[in-house]
């Protein structure tokens, strides 16, 4: 698909809309464009997960790599060479 195959379709939709829209509602078409139906700000405006949420996770994840980085001391420890 190409760009112009893309405004080619739209276009078709458009015009289906122009012609039948009208006799379905009564109503003109207004404008195809189209709109944001909800606040896309919120999630930028409020705190995603509280304090102790986000220190667990913290805390687990340093559990896991100090873990790791233990499992990774006691292979070379003992690891025959």
């Amino acid at each position: 698909m190409i760009p112009t195959d893309t405004d080619a379709a739209l276009a078709a939709v458009r015009d289906c809309f122009d012609r039948f829209y009208p006799l379905l509602t009564g109503k003109s078409m207004p404008d195809p464009t189209p709109t944001i139906q909800f606040d896309w700000e919120e999630s930028f405006r409020y705190q995603w997960m509280t304090d102790d949420v986000a220190i667990a996770m913290m805390n687990a994840e340093e559990e896991e790599r100090q873990r790791k980085s233990q499992e990774a001391l006691n292979s070379l420890k003992h690891k025959t060479v």
